[in-house]
């Protein structure tokens, strides 16, 4: 795939914030820009975002090295903004003039955005057949796990040092300062699910099934190697965060 696809592909939707997003103890939540929205057939003031948004986002991430964007991405969210907005029913369009193109919808409200001409990408909008205001697309940089294997404590310390390099990038130079060092990795599921860390002595820690669980990266007597066990198929993401105990 050649790097303007490849832009194009993982742009995502990310009507999100362009502005100043900022990093709180997780970074689960960039602050998010909701833009102006114009009249498509079939749906009333529905949600617009803008394409060309995405694409200088990547371009910050992509200008880290391949080696420190090794199992990480950067990734965008479909977010309901009240109750009533079923996600389940949502769909998504590029629409550049008269032309459109379908977005794919994963697992936990993953955009992503079809690979579409470099000379269309100023002028395309992500509509949203929801009313405007009832959706946000946030990104985040997430810690991929991988694809073949067990995911390790190892793996997610160093994903999560270079999850911290993504998300500077993304932000800027002047934002880039409030973003923390992870002391911990938080997976989201779509069903609650616990997650158990082999430790060298034989023994296991295991969290509270949870949607939301938070993995410590400095586990007393696990060792780099020490595997994690948790749902695959109920995964949504896994991000950086900053460790603050059992609840």
């Amino acid at each position: 795939m050649n790097q303007a696809s490849a832009l194009a592909l993982s742009i995502l939707v990310i009507a999100t914030a362009l502005q100043s997003a900022r990093a709180e103890d997780a970074l689960d939540t960039p602050a998010v820009r909701t833009l102006d929205s114009v009249a498509v057939n079939g749906v009333r003031h529905p949600q617009e975002f803008e394409y060309s948004d995405g694409v200088r986002l990547l371009e910050r991430f992509d200008r880290l090295e391949p080696a420190r964007r090794d199992g990480i991405r950067l990734a965008f969210y479909a977010r309901p903004t009240h109750e009533g907005v079923d996600l389940s029913g949502l769909e998504l369009e590029v629409v550049a003039g008269d032309v459109s193109w379908p977005v794919e919808l994963l697992n936990g409200g993953r955009v992503v955005l079809p690979s579409i001409p470099m000379q269309e990408v100023k002028n395309a909008k992500v509509i949203a057949n929801v009313p405007e205001h009832a959706l946000s697309i946030m990104y985040k940089v997430d810690l991929v796990p991988p694809a073949e294997g067990a995911l390790t404590l190892g793996d997610l310390r160093e994903r999560a040092a270079r999850a911290r390099d993504g998300w500077k990038a993304v932000y800027g130079k002047v934002a880039a300062m409030t973003v923390p060092v992870f002391t911990c990795a938080e997976f989201e599921f779509t069903a609650s699910r616990a997650i158990t860390v082999m430790l060298s002595d034989n023994s296991r820690w295991s969290s509270k099934s949870a949607l939301k669980v938070q993995v410590p990266l400095d586990l007393p007597g696990a060792t780099s190697g020490a595997e994690i066990d948790f749902d695959r198929d109920s995964l949504v993401r896994i991000g950086g965060c900053k460790w603050k105990g059992r609840e």
